[in-house]
């Protein structure tokens, strides 16, 4: 039965407890330096390295955003997969395709 209560006392230690997390970012034929990492639950901050990567603490749950001029803002839970993985990666969309879409769209209407 002791066995059981240290199990559990484990588990509860475990859930939720933060862990150094490694980064990638991904944007399609623009600079993946200098993009701002900001763990709202914790305010801990990261900026990335030429080649996308980061770290940062986090945990499961915790809400991360993703900010520089010359990106679409974006916002993403950290998941069950990645705190298990300790990696994430993260798809993101530069401004200037937004706006390329936009004006394609005016022009053939």
């Amino acid at each position: 039965m002791r066995v059981f209560y240290l199990f559990l006392l484990n588990i509860f230690i475990a859930n939720g407890q933060e862990i150094v997390l490694q980064g990638t970012l991904i944007l399609n034929n623009h600079s993946l330096e200098n993009i701002h990492i900001i763990n709202l639950s914790n305010k801990k901050t990261a900026i990335s390295d030429a080649n996308g990567k980061f770290i940062i603490e986090a945990k499961e749950d915790d809400l991360l955003v993703f900010s520089s001029i010359h990106i679409d803002y974006w916002r993403q839970s950290v998941n069950e997969n990645d705190i298990k993985n300790k990696t994430i990666t993260i798809k993101l969309t530069a401004k200037i395709e937004k706006l390329y879409a936009i004006l394609g769209r005016t022009q053939n209407h």
